[in-house]
């Protein structure tokens, strides 16, 4: 059962929660105003009671399925900096962030993140602003944690926090190239090329 949202009537939770589920399975673009009727069991009045129009709920999704994506990376991120109190063990952990993240399973996530990313393109204002707090968010909380290594001198301090996650983040998910292609690099290739890289902003 969907939980209600604070100051959101049920129905509208009901369509946003169910149009989510269905982009996780089918992608934002990959079903139809009927098969969201269908499977939340709304009539279309109420639909349009509660929304504009399925352009609507659909990007409403986005921004919550994207919401939940940057969630469950800022909870990684947490835990495992909350246990790697030494030096070295943050050292670890940071390499190990982005090891996991790369990884070749993980590219359906990664094609899956910059689709939402780039819908903001044809989405309204709302939209855009939304994506763009969240992507914000993911890229302050990992800056916050290259803080954190530079005071502990695992970073070197030359580092810009802010412009170092935006890079790492644009290695991760730019591993999408690569997936995509006819022959994607493998990981034994990819992930030490990827290290070595990283390797020169740390101490």
């Amino acid at each position: 059962m969907p939980r209600v949202r604070q100051s959101e009537h049920p129905t509208r939770t009901l369509l946003v929660d169910t149009a989510t589920r269905l982009i996780e399975q089918h992608g934002p673009t990959g079903f139809t105003v009927e098969m969201l009727l269908q499977e939340s069991g709304v009539s279309k009045g109420s639909l349009y009671h509660h929304f504009h129009d399925f352009t609507d709920v659909l990007e409403e999704s986005v921004v919550r399925t994207y919401l939940n994506s940057v969630e469950e990376d800022l909870a990684a991120l947490a835990w495992m900096v909350g246990n790697s109190p030494q030096p070295e063990q943050l050292r670890e952990s940071l390499l190990s962030i982005v090891r996991i993240s790369s990884t070749e399973h993980r590219a359906t996530q990664r094609m899956r993140r910059v689709h939402l990313l780039s819908m903001s393109n044809h989405g309204t204002d709302g939209m855009k602003a939304k994506l763009a707090y969240h992507q914000t968010r993911s890229i302050h909380a990992l800056a916050d944690i290259v803080r954190m290594a530079q005071e502990l001198r695992v970073v070197k301090p030359e580092f810009d926090p802010v412009a170092l996650s935006g890079v790492v983040l644009a290695l991760v998910f730019g591993r999408v190239v690569s997936d995509v292609s006819e022959s994607p690099i493998p990981d034994e290739l990819w992930t030490p090329t990827i290290l070595r890289f990283l390797e020169t902003a740390f101490v």
